[in-house]
């Protein structure tokens, strides 16, 4: 797969009225993505609602930007299109669809728990060659300890091959596997930290 992306949110960092306020959201949420807020309100407060696709369109953006470097993140120009609550889950908490930024329309699926919302993103909504986690970091190593567990992964799925992590001249990162480079995308917030690998075997 030519690239990836993902990004987490701490739900204990968010301020919940300002996110509520519509001078607030509007700098992150299309007019018409309001709509796509209805039908989820069962499972989703609403300032979690905008959190969501600020996950969904910082992970779409990282998504693309490694294919179109000249490409700047706006979030209200990043649309989504659909979003819906995943057909295999029961419980409210895992939700999917497309969103599109003008260069790249992408699958997308997120998970929200209590205290995180995690969204990973591909071209396709095949994601069986992703290997995706979030897990708690002590905030002041958020950095370095995202990175030690996204290397302690790729040598679980690469034993006894040389891997690095790798940035290019645009920041965007790579997983180098032997003379092979594999797509990844790293984040972290709070005391959360996420990676998404493009196991590309």
């Amino acid at each position: 797969m030519p690239s990836i992306g993902n990004d987490i949110v701490d739900l204990r960092l968010i301020d919940a009225d300002r996110s509520r306020q519509a001078r607030f959201y509007s700098k992150i949420l299309a007019p018409d993505e309001l709509d796509l807020y209805e039908p989820l309100g069962a499972f989703l407060a609403f300032e979690h609602f905008v959190w969501l696709c600020w996950t969904i369109k910082e992970a779409s953006y990282k998504y693309s930007k490694r294919l179109h470097p000249q490409l700047l993140f706006s979030p209200p120009r990043t649309v989504i299109l659909d979003l819906s609550v995943c057909q295999n889950a029961d419980d409210g908490n895992h939700y999917e669809g497309t969103c599109s930024n003008g260069f790249s329309t992408v699958y997308f699926q997120s998970s929200h728990t209590a205290t995180y919302i995690h969204t990973i993103v591909n071209v396709a909504t095949d994601l069986s060659q992703i290997i995706a986690k979030a897990f708690i970091v002590d905030p002041t190593k958020a950095s370095a300890q995202t990175h030690a567990q996204l290397l302690q992964q790729a040598a679980q799925l690469y034993p006894g091959k040389a891997i690095r992590i790798e940035k290019n001249a645009d920041n965007v990162p790579s997983l180098m596997v032997d003379a092979q480079t594999h797509p990844i995308s790293i984040a972290h917030h709070g005391q959360y930290g996420s990676f998404a690998i493009a196991n590309n075997r």
